[in-house]
């Protein structure tokens, strides 16, 4: 890689929007700073956790002029080592709460591009990376600037286990009598939508998100689907076998961990200072006479099974998740330094609270805004007495596995953070409910969790347990 030029930032206000855009340059053959005579250019639009951080491992390491947007703020620890790690980048900056891709962002970055780039530079190639249910406003960015297709490509990028339930319950791409007329209404459907972009008669919606559309899409000439664990689906329906088996759905393996192990020594530390607060290193540090650190991962308010007792939610009495983490305290306490990570969308650090869905009525279940944000610093509380320190919400659990699977072990809700999670690392899964007598603990988990952990599961740890208030009565006794 050649020499940086010691940035010159670069902030412009353009006339068509009050979105601000910062970037800096470095010289290279593809290169120099944003201008029309890159030859390929990455353009990254990802919400939640999970895709952007497969956008970064994909491109760290390549010389494109790249444009960005990452809906959650707080994913990204330093914006500055972000531009400072890629060879020319330039970053929207407008953070969205929800999930979804706002039509405002798709609008400027497709009047960014044309503008920038090809307006004057008809041959310059364009690498689409995208969150999956976010297939629409990537195509509408190329359509509505006239992009032929032959110039660019569009990588749908996983979005944890949100992907599989869609292939095996929401479509049901597996039923050997469904499977197939499924898929055909879905991609029938997208061709419409893209027909109607065409023609003109396409209205956006306010946000983007399309899940129907992602598998189908990998179909389109120039169209891919990034997963982690794509070799696990599997259907019934030959029709459907036969296109992923043949690559008709191009659906590519893109496995985080793996990525980031192939990754050079620079591209790694680059997207761990992009990512990590160096100060989490004291924290990630067990504390003397202990040997290792324990991560409790959280999840929502009704993921935590508190969903029929508000009451109990909000004061903590016999509240379940709490009882778990009380347990873990008392057992592993003398051997483990203990932190908590909560969901990316519930944080409860002092400037994470009020974008979370701490405060977000409609994420509540029938509490108000005041009882979530006063139940947000109860649980707070509760972490402080105990002697927890919290972690940053958004953060990528995956990144702490990366930098500290030496001293790590892991426990919590089911949750798509495990899929990078090595089998020795885990300790515990967390149920929102009590495990009937017969019933197999696996089956409670999320479809590809299930499939990677089951008995002969690629992650399957015969010590990991599965606690629920039952196991904790039983060894509770037990150690009396």
């Amino acid at each position: 890689m050649k020499k940086k030029i010691i940035g010159i930032a670069l902030a412009m206000t353009l006339c068509f929007t009050s979105l601000a855009f910062v970037g800096c340059g470095k010289k290279d053959d593809n290169l120099d700073g944003p201008s029309a005579n890159a030859k390929t250019v990455n353009i990254i639009m990802t919400s939640a956790t999970i895709p952007p951080m497969l956008a970064m491992l994909n491109t760290i390491d390549s010389n494109n002029q790249t444009y960005m947007w990452v809906g959650r703020q707080n994913t990204i620890y330093s914006t500055d080592n972000l531009r400072d790690a890629y060879a020319s980048v330039n970053m929207i900056e407008q953070w969205s709460t929800a999930s979804n891709i706002p039509k405002s962002v798709v609008n400027s970055m497709s009047q960014y591009v044309s503008n920038t780039w090809y307006g004057s530079n008809k041959d310059c190639k364009y690498e689409i990376y995208v969150t999956d249910y976010g297939i629409l406003s990537a195509l509408y960015l190329v359509e509505s600037i006239k992009i032929p297709a032959a110039y660019y490509n569009i990588h749908m990028l996983e979005d944890g286990s949100a992907a599989y339930s869609r292939f095996y319950v929401d479509d049901n791409y597996d039923d050997a009598t469904e499977g197939k007329a499924n898929f055909d209404a879905n991609l029938a459907g997208l061709n419409s939508v893209i027909a109607s972009m065409r023609n003109g008669t396409y209205t956006a919606p306010q946000d983007f998100s399309n899940y129907q559309y992602s598998y189908v899409a990998s179909t389109l000439s120039n169209c891919d689907y990034y997963l982690q664990y794509p070799e696990l689906l599997v259907s019934e329906n030959e029709e459907i076998q036969d296109m992923m088996d043949n690559g008709t759905m191009k659906l590519v393996k893109k496995h985080q961990t793996e990525l980031f192990n192939g990754l050079t020594d620079e591209g790694k530390s680059k997207v761990k200072s992009i990512i990590l607060d160096p100060a989490l290193d004291a924290i990630m540090t067990p504390e003397e006479g202990k040997s290792k650190v324990l991560m409790i991962t959280g999840t929502s308010f009704t993921g935590e099974g508190n969903d029929l007792n508000k009451d109990t939610f909000t004061n903590g009495e016999n509240c379940r998740f709490e009882q778990y983490v009380k347990y873990l305290v008392d057992t592993y306490g003398d051997e483990y330094t203990i932190v908590y990570k909560g969901h990316p969308s519930w944080g409860l650090l002092e400037n994470e609270l009020e974008s979370s869905r701490w405060v977000d009525a409609s994420r509540l279940n029938g509490l108000t805004v005041e009882q979530g944000r006063a139940a947000a610093e109860r649980r707070v509380q509760f972490f402080n007495d105990l002697g927890i320190r919290i972690l940053p919400a958004q953060t990528p659990a995956e990144a702490f596995i990366w930098a500290y699977s030496d001293v790590l072990s892991l426990c919590g809700y089911d949750s798509s953070l495990y899929f990078n999670a090595p089998k020795e690392n885990m300790l515990a899964f967390f149920l929102n409910s009590e495990l009937a007598a017969d019933q197999d603990p696996y089956s409670k988990l999320s479809t590809l969790n299930k499939m990677l952990f089951e008995e002969g599961g690629q992650l399957h740890n015969d010590n990991t347990f599965f606690l629920d208030l039952n196991y904790i009565a039983e060894h509770t006794q037990t150690q009396g």
